[in-house]
């Protein structure tokens, strides 16, 4: 006679959103737990599990191009050359062209704090109102660009974004100094 194990449908489910939870935790910390990396870059602005869970993923996440992998590879080693950035706002445009660590660890932790959201079927436009281009260590590229603070454009593709706030102001006062 054999006893069979008899499991609870509760008990299943609490595992299962344990692994689920342990899995968004190693997703969204830059460098998972244990990482040796020094740089810091929480802030009041970092999107909480709420936000991630309701309207979509953050942007280094979200985005799976290849020089977003070089780029953050390169941010995590200091090895980011410089960054370029331009944003028109009723009609005026500033730019900012930078090579200081520090501010360009501003406008990445701006960048990383923004939160892609679904895809828009509607929008035709083509023009960026935000572009931010980064030189990484092997001299190539990695740009981003927003319609307006509400539209990311990736491969002749639209998404919803939110969070932007935060990467139009330090562009705007890093533009102004």
């Amino acid at each position: 006679m054999s006893a069979k194990k008899k499991f609870s449908k509760t008990g299943l489910i609490l595992v299962a959103c344990m692994i689920v939870c342990l899995l968004l935790a190693l997703a969204v910390v830059p460098g998972g737990f244990g990482s040796d990396k020094k740089k810091d870059l929480d802030d009041e602005n970092t999107p909480g599990i709420k936000t991630v869970l309701e309207d979509g993923s953050p942007l280094m996440i979200f985005d799976k191009r290849d020089e977003v992998k070089t780029l953050i590879a390169d941010f995590d080693d200091d090895k980011v050359q410089s960054v370029s950035a331009e944003l028109t706002v009723d009609r005026d445009s500033v730019s900012t062209d930078i090579s200081d660590q520090k501010e360009i660890t501003a406008i990445y932790k701006a960048l990383k704090n923004v939160v892609i959201g679904e895809e828009l079927k509607d929008d035709e436009s083509q023009s960026a109102d935000c572009s931010v281009v980064f030189v990484l260590s092997d001299g190539s590229v990695c740009g981003f660009a927003f319609e307006n603070e509400s539209v990311y454009m990736v491969g002749g593709e639209h998404y919803a974004a939110a969070g932007t706030e935060s990467l139009w102001s330090v562009i705007e006062e890093l533009a102004n100094e």
